[in-house]
């Protein structure tokens, strides 16, 4: 028999390693596969926290007591304590004709004032205006236009 010429045999004899290097390629794909899951819950996670907190939580009621009700502290979640105020007994003439006729102060609503800015710069609080001013409430949540005139005292 002839003996081989040097470019007729094999270079390299890695059946063995060939073997290993499949498993290894196996063992980093399912850890890489894993990594990927453990990200995916974590994001999954943290986005879902994120909207829970900027719903209000678990004290949503509590959240929207004082959106709605102005006079509701927005810390403790309850109502200052008020005085009992006398009411003055009013015929419903005297009360439309108080409702059609304005005699106090009044002002133009500027471009990007909300009801806090108007009533700061009115020197009075938000809720005197609320009830200076209830037909621009009518959504739950005041709304005025640029040049709109509210009444203040």
């Amino acid at each position: 028999m002839a003996s081989k010429k040097p470019w007729e045999g094999k270079l390299f004899d890695n059946k063995g390693k060939r073997k290993n290097r499949g498993k290894q390629e196996d063992r980093a794909a399912l850890f890489f596969t894993w990594l990927m899951v453990a990200f995916v819950v974590i994001v999954t996670l943290v986005v879902g926290f994120s909207i829970y907190l900027s719903i209000g939580g678990s004290k949503t009621g509590a959240a929207t007591d004082v959106f709605f009700n102005p006079g509701v502290d927005a810390v403790s979640g309850e109502a200052p304590a008020q005085e009992p105020v006398a009411e003055e007994e009013t015929t419903e003439a005297e009360t439309n004709e108080s409702s059609l006729i304005w005699s106090g102060n009044t002002t133009a609503v500027q471009a990007g004032e909300g009801a806090g800015a108007i009533a700061a710069r009115s020197g009075i609080t938000i809720e005197r205006l609320y009830e200076l001013n209830p037909e621009f409430l009518q959504t739950g949540a005041w709304y005025a236009n640029p040049g709109d005139i509210v009444k203040v005292d």
